[in-house]
């Protein structure tokens, strides 16, 4: 979550609706971007999210919506006999192939 904290304001928040309503208010200089949530508080705002690679989405989803599945993403992909599962730019251990899908069920 840093690389993606790193892009936008560093903020140390507790989580409430007046908060999140300044932050997302249209014209406020941190609405456009994401919210990093981390250990139960706002940790950062403003954040640039990694953008779907999917050629076959809707073509009317937006760049919001393409963020979000962007992140959620995982990638499966074998070598050598192995399987190994990625999310959020992370990478499972060399596992078997059940294995790799357990490690992030």
């Amino acid at each position: 979550l840093k690389e993606i904290m790193d892009t936008g304001t560093s903020i140390d928040s507790t989580i409430n609706s007046q908060i999140l309503g300044n932050i997302f208010y249209e014209g406020a200089p941190l609405h456009d971007g994401a919210v990093v949530i981390k250990g139960g508080r706002i940790a950062s705002a403003g954040c640039v999210l990694p953008l779907t690679s999917n050629k076959n989405l809707n073509p009317d989803l937006g760049t919001r919506h393409r963020a979000g599945i962007g992140i959620t993403e995982i990638y499966c992909f074998g070598r050598n006999g192995y399987y190994f599962a990625c999310r959020g730019r992370k990478t499972s251990q060399e596992v078997d192939k059940r294995g790799a899908f357990r490690t992030f069920k």
